[in-house]
């Protein structure tokens, strides 16, 4: 399967559990969509999450070694 196909499924199973009426038992509705927008301007790697938040940089971007 395709990531298009994938992003598809996953956007439609989404949608149906938002629409259907919950029941008194089901947990609280909480859905966090995370969304990363990569703009490629040349053939390098591409910087992590876990290499952009460490504590020991305070949140700077810091190049793979």
């Amino acid at each position: 399967m395709e990531g298009q196909e994938c992003g598809a499924v996953g956007l439609r199973l989404l949608l149906e559990r938002i629409e259907r009426q919950r029941l008194p038992g089901d947990p609280a509705r909480r859905i966090n969509i995370a969304s990363r927008i990569i703009e490629r301007r040349s053939a390098g790697p591409c910087v992590g999450v876990a290499d952009v938040y460490r504590a020991s940089d305070n949140g700077v971007v810091q190049p793979r070694r």
